[in-house]
């Protein structure tokens, strides 16, 4: 989270946001940071590194740029002796596994013999940080607060408000905190009133405008997944009792078909809760002896009947009546049904991979490059279908000692290769085998960068440095398509990331990049790094709705990010499969620890985000190039699109905006069967792009007078932000009338948006994206998708 004064921006200041502001260097310090450092040439550089003692990390051969240790004082002498220089810290870059920034997993303490509570954040933002204020709120029925310490130094004893206090630190005495290091508050009272973590908020705001905060997640209750499963005449529902206290079981409403005849059997944990069989439909059942669910402990209810008229969960009603007067309805609306080790992850079905399988088209010859955390070493993923080994090469970045082993202990990059590549067959629910299989391109040979280490966390050098191995192999691999599920906040215009520079240099040499939208959605503007380059594909998140069978209720989940981008690039390109995707995941990994509740057995877990939508894409990328491998990157990302299926109402609207869904959801075997060329970034040069000659807009504007964005020569498209609940996947809406959203419009210093709606009095799209203090290279974590509930 960020929290900053606004950076103003005017016409033809591109070189003027440089990605190291003030706040940064405010204390001048001889601690060394990591930082990358940019320009023209190489030599360059160097030199200027050279000239300040600063110590030269890793020079990078794909693009103008160093990997250098600085100190602040460096630092600040070469952007000013050198201001046509761009330089940035080496930011952390996280996974869709990891909350990032700030652990307060074990936030809140009472202490109620003392009348105190503590509150615990450990720094793991990957830089250091100084605190320079503090607010505080709790119940007016503790009194006075009576003392403020933070790592056992006393700020304050009493407070002008008897419920809140906000304190403000000196520079001189802003308490610092190194990444890893945890720091502990302490507030001490009158009286403790309450012991629930509802009744305080605690913020702790940093001096670069970020902060922390521990606020309870009080929807934490429903966050776990409901489990349903029928053996015999018998129905069970599982779940986690997620409320962060125990809970105890007071009472139980059932309701059920009358043609299941007696309910011979209701327990609860075990405890058999009937005295005699039941007739009827129905039964509330009060409970002397509470049954007690403990923190994290699962609630399992089961009931029994003399047969089962139905097995669908909709023909059930449970609920269990807690004593706090809270309770936990059993539905599974929301919930994938419960499979063996056979099994359908349904996502290759929804956009028809598995035709693609039935046709013989299994991604065969074609490689994958997956930058993550690893892999593990299921043999679901290890051989093809045939039984060979598909794994060519893993390179690990975190161990010069063995750079060969990339074990997964955070979780996400197995469950992102298994989308791409599980090569078991598909099984109905009931365990029939079926054509198709569960990864989208379970014959596509692998290759496996590991730049993530165990909490999911690279920096901006190894992430680099792992796209530069992929160029440099192509050819030794070939390496034809690049999954990047990852995404993280622009920091600059697309072309001056450094990332972005390398993603462009992968699409000039012949590799398909596929990248995550992010997971900041669902306001516009929110594309991240590295899916704002125009040239590569772009993937945003649909969830089936819990039904897989049905595509009329499917929609672009609410964390999916949207465009436009700050170019004007309209954003994502496409949509695909990323609510509750079943994955290969070992239940002992960073992932598996950490959100055991989604552990779906066998191996599999559900994750959501952009992250999967991606993976999902990358494998149909590996399916097309197996038909024609003669196909460019830019042929490629043409025919997905163009034989995309776009979500339209009943009467022919857009369900959703093409800054939500782009040009619709994927479609594996109507892009096999698709001929459409030279669709995409037109009037886009990628090597005058990379050179710094010739840099780009796109066609996307904002109305100044309704607030809506809408396309060049498409103007009727506009976008409020509303959407329908009823709609329809069309084949080629979008492209109907001839305009393209791909196409580019030369980007030069001065440059001003049709009818001046962007940049207009230092503002860019207004009540849109913003340039920051805090987040044009500031110390702030360089974030990836963080972890989003599922839908």
């Amino acid at each position: 989270m960020t929290k900053a004064k606004l950076l103003a921006l005017t016409t033809g200041l591109i070189a003027a946001i440089t990605p190291l502001v003030e706040s940064e260097i405010r204390q001048l310090t001889d601690e060394s940071n990591a930082y990358i450092l940019m320009g023209e040439t190489t030599d360059e550089l160097i030199a200027a590194v050279d000239s300040v003692g600063g110590e030269l990390s890793r020079q990078f051969s794909i693009i103008d740029a160093l990997s250098v240790k600085l100190s602040s004082r460096q630092a600040q002498e070469i952007t000013v002796n050198n201001p046509h220089l761009r330089l940035m810290k080496d930011a952390r870059v996280t996974t869709s596994s990891n909350e990032p920034g700030w652990d307060v997993s074990e936030a809140l303490e009472f202490k109620l013999n003392k009348n105190k509570l503590i509150w615990l954040a450990k720094n793991e933002t990957g830089t250091t940080h100084y605190i320079e204020q503090l607010h505080f709120s709790w119940p007016e029925a503790n009194g006075q607060m009576t003392k403020l310490q933070v790592n056992e130094v006393t700020l304050a004893r009493e407070s002008d408000s008897p419920t809140s206090l906000t304190l403000t630190l000196p520079v001189d005495q802003q308490i610092k905190i190194k990444d890893g290091e945890t720091f502990e508050v302490e507030l001490k009272f009158e009286h403790l009133s309450s012991v629930s973590e509802f009744s305080y908020s605690l913020l702790a705001q940093m001096s670069d405008g970020s902060w922390v905060e521990m606020l309870p997640d009080q929807q934490k209750r429903t966050s776990s997944p409901i489990r349903y499963t029928i053996s015999d005449s018998a129905l069970q529902w599982k779940t986690l009792n997620m409320a962060d206290k125990e809970l105890f079981v007071s009472q139980a409403i059932v309701n059920w078909p009358e043609e299941n005849g007696l309910l011979h059997e209701f327990t609860i944990n075990g405890n058999n809760i009937l005295t005699d069989s039941l007739a009827g439909d129905s039964a509330v059942v009060s409970l002397e002896d509470h049954i007690e669910i403990p923190e994290d402990a699962e609630i399992e209810v089961k009931m029994a009947f003399n047969h089962l008229s139905s097995v669908s969960d909709s023909d059930y009603n449970v609920v269990l009546l807690f004593n706090d007067g809270t309770e936990q309805v059993f539905t599974t609306t929301n919930a994938t049904p419960v499979q063996g080790k056979e099994r359908n992850t349904f996502f290759s079905s929804i956009v028809n991979a598995n035709q693609a399988h039935r046709e013989g088209i299994t991604g065969q010859g074609v490689t994958v490059a997956v930058i993550d955390t690893g892999i593990a070493g299921y043999g679901r993923l290890q051989k093809n279908i045939q039984d060979e080994n598909k794994i060519l090469n893993v390179y690990n970045l975190l161990d010069a000692a063995d750079p060969d082993k990339a074990k997964d202990d955070n979780g996400h990059g197995t469950h992102v290769t298994s989308i791409i590549g599980n090569r078991t067959q598909i099984h109905t629910v009931s365990g029939d085998a079926t054509y198709g299989y569960n990864g989208i391109a379970p014959d596509a040979n692998l290759v496996i960068v590991k730049a993530f280490d165990d909490k999911g966390v690279a920096s901006y050098s190894n992430i680099l440095t792992a796209i530069e191995y992929v160029i440099e192999n192509r050819e030794t691999y070939n390496i034809k398509v690049l999954n990047l599920s990852f995404s993280a906040p622009p920091r600059s215009y697309y072309w001056n990331d450094p990332i972005n520079q390398a993603v462009m240099r992968a699409w000039q040499a012949g590799i398909t990049v596929v990248a995550a939208a992010g997971n900041r959605g669902p306001d516009a503007m929110t594309i991240g790094v590295p899916g704002n380059t125009p040239y590569i594909i772009t993937v945003g998140a649909i969830s089936d709705n819990y039904t897989p069978t049905d595509p009329g209720d499917d929609f672009v989940t609410s964390f999916s990010s949207s465009g436009p981008t700050v170019e004007g690039f309209v954003k994502p390109d496409l949509v695909a499969p990323g609510g509750h995707i079943q994955g290969l995941l070992n239940d002992t990994t960073y992932i598996g620890q950490h959100y055991p509740m989604y552990n779906d057995n066998n191996s599999y877990f559900l994750l959501s985000g952009s992250s999967q939508a991606t993976a999902v894409t990358s494998g149909i990328v590996a399916l097309m190039l197996q038909q024609d491998p003669a196909l460019s990157p830019d042929d490629i990302k043409c025919r997905l699109m163009h034989s995309a299926k776009v979500a339209t109402k009943n009467n022919g609207e857009l369900a959703f905006s093409p800054f939500q869904q782009g040009a619709g959801l994927v479609d594996a075997f109507s892009a096999l069967a698709d001929q459409q060329t030279a669709c995409v970034n037109k009037h886009l040069d990628i090597a005058l792009d990379i050179s710094g000659e010739q840099h780009y807009a796109g066609p996307a504007r904002r109305d100044p007078d309704t607030g809506n964005y809408y396309i060049v020569g498409a103007e009727e498209l506009q976008w409020n932000g509303l959407h329908s609940d009823g709609y329809l996947w069309s084949d080629g809406y979008l492209w109907t009338d001839g305009y393209l959203w791909a196409d580019g419009y030369l980007w030069a210093d001065g440059y001003l948006w049709a009818d001046g709606y962007l940049w207009a009095d230092g503002y860019l799209w207004s009540d849109g994206y913003l340039w920051t203090e805090a987040n044009v290279g500031s110390q702030e974590n360089f974030v990836i998708n963080s972890w989003v509930d599922h839908e």
